[in-house]
């Protein structure tokens, strides 16, 4: 999936994965398998999705640039992800600290919308002496 500008907004874009495919596809007019446009409680999530990916961080005022929406509007988000320590941030920016680029996933789920489901994966870990199963 790519995210694209439209101009309705951002829309979330699906292509053929295979080259072959992909081409025949795109020479038919049909490059697209599926298009659907980014709804207004996404937008933080998705933009985050793009811009915490960057190591040294991003102005602050990008946020409301690219998404129409105030900072204030992930103000609870930042300050979780702060307090956990996967975001450092002042006036002019915001960055994954290292351990935020760590964990990554962990760090983009907070700006997830609500309504969606969050998957949490058990996991176990062994001394490395003990046998595995």
């Amino acid at each position: 999936m790519r995210t694209a500008r439209s101009r309705f907004g951002i829309a979330r874009t699906q292509r053929e994965r295979k080259p072959q495919t992909f081409i025949a596809t795109a020479l038919a007019g049909r490059a697209e398998q599926q298009r659907r446009e980014i709804s207004a409680d996404e937008m933080p999530f998705e933009f985050m999705l793009n811009a915490l990916r960057l190591v040294e961080g991003f102005p602050a005022t990008l946020f409301p640039d690219r998404t129409g929406m105030p900072i204030s509007a992930i103000e609870a988000e930042l300050s979780k992800a702060e307090s956990m320590g996967l975001v450092e941030r002042d006036h002019s920016r915001i960055g994954p600290t290292r351990k935020g680029e760590r964990f990554l996933n962990d760090l983009l789920e907070l700006f997830l919308p609500s309504g969606r489901v969050r998957r949490t994966i058990p996991i176990s870990i062994s001394p490395t002496d003990t046998p595995r199963p």
